[in-house]
């Protein structure tokens, strides 16, 4: 046997080697097959999440770890040590739910397949030397894809046609909409018992058809409950409009801005 130790450091990156042996006479043996290596120094550092798309309607964002969310496949962003391979695990930490490679500008992207409920996703990566790191935090997503029942709404008896009434699934945001589907107004249901109060704008006091719809924490939007409006001809408020007609920008104009 034999052992050779380089008398220089080696370079980082990939290195071929070959040996020879020379007798007493000075008779060179035949090279030997390559063997290669790769001499990797740079640390391992933990992968870093930049970005989470839920790109499914009605509410497509940026998530965030504790977010709600449609989107059964939401697309993970994130930086690493070039080369190292990242991989996201689910709650128990050994299911691997995608793998990807950190390109050459240190970036990679992963879109999981997540089921209904609630996930603690584990994040890690690993370079070909073996070294594993593993993100500081889990990232918890609430993915919800079923859509709330229909919100109650009580018959409108506000003769101001501004309030509507009635009970939803709790913590949804209930939208009131005319038959044009222009929304009228919102509001978010008790998180306790459901209730909600939703101020329309501008006041319903012609018994035209609305429609309210439940829309929870993950956008799913309920059927519509259809009701009418109120039939009053009680005095309502006045309603101001402000139009700019000096150039260079003319448009109407809401409270609080400049002119």
């Amino acid at each position: 046997t034999w052992s050779l130790t380089p008398t220089g450091t080696l370079p980082e990156g990939l290195q071929s080697f070959t040996a020879t042996a020379t007798d007493a006479a000075g008779n060179i043996s035949n090279s030997s097959a390559n063997f290669t290596l790769t001499v990797d120094s740079t640390p391992l550092t933990a992968p870093v999440v930049t970005d989470i798309v839920d790109d499914v309607s009605p509410v497509t964002t940026s998530l965030t770890s504790g977010s709600y969310t449609n989107d059964t496949t939401p697309t993970f962003n994130g930086t690493g040590k070039v080369g190292s391979t990242v991989t996201i695990y689910d709650t128990d930490g050994t299911t691997a739910l995608g793998s990807t490679t950190v390109g050459a500008g240190g970036t990679w992207t992963i879109a999981p397949t997540l089921t209904e409920g609630n996930h603690d996703l584990v994040i890690k990566a690993t370079d070909p030397t073996g070294n594993s790191v593993t993100a500081a935090a889990p990232i918890t997503l609430h993915v919800d894809t079923l859509p709330p029942p229909p919100p109650v709404v009580t018959s409108p008896t506000d003769q101001t046609g501004t309030l509507v009434s009635g009970t939803a699934e709790p913590g949804s945001t209930v939208i009131i909409k005319n038959s044009g589907g222009t929304v009228l107004g919102t509001a978010v249901a008790d998180p306790g018992t459901g209730a909600f109060t939703v101020t329309l704008s501008p006041a319903q006091t012609t018994g035209l058809q609305l429609t309210a719809i439940a829309q929870d924490l993950a956008g799913n939007q309920s059927p519509g409950t259809p009701f009418s409006a109120v039939t009053s001809n009680a005095l309502q408020p006045p309603t101001i409009e402000v139009f700019d007609d000096v150039t260079p920008n003319t448009s109407n104009l809401t409270s609080g801005q400049s002119t």
